[in-house]
């Protein structure tokens, strides 16, 4: 059901933005969503993770390439090919900034040891730091 769909996604919103523990879980499994047939709840769920994760004027450019690297980090299949077609969706409306996406980079060309610091800071293993780059 459409209604129950948008209905949900606006719950997991305000768990996530309360700090509700185990809300990211449902975040993340709601990111299948984005392939609805319904245009209303796939636009929905790219609202969902423009507001929490992905917007540049909402977060600093640092932060959504971090937010980026924790959604694909354990992330499964399916949950990979969502945030891929997720990032289409983002990049089409040019919702994530290039200085964002330079930061990516910026990340995934840094020496082993500027990493760790990186990861240090942004609560991500070196492990899920280097797997990510391969």
């Amino acid at each position: 059901n459409v209604v129950d769909s948008k209905a949900t996604i606006s719950v997991f919103i305000h768990l996530q933005t309360s700090g509700v523990e185990g809300a990211e879980r449902g975040i993340k499994k709601m990111l299948v969503l984005v392939w609805s047939k319904d245009d209303g709840v796939k636009k929905a769920v790219i609202e969902a993770y423009k507001l929490l994760y992905l917007d540049s004027h909402v977060h600093k450019p640092e932060h959504v390439a971090w937010h980026l690297i924790n959604l694909a980090t354990k992330a499964t299949l399916t949950e990979l090919t969502s945030l891929e077609q997720l990032l289409g969706f983002c990049v089409k409306d040019n919702i994530i900034s290039t200085k964002a996406f330079r930061y990516l980079w910026d990340i995934f060309t840094k020496a082993p040891k500027d990493l760790d610091e990186a990861a240090k800071e942004n609560d991500i293993s070196r492990e899920q730091a280097l797997q990510l780059r391969v």
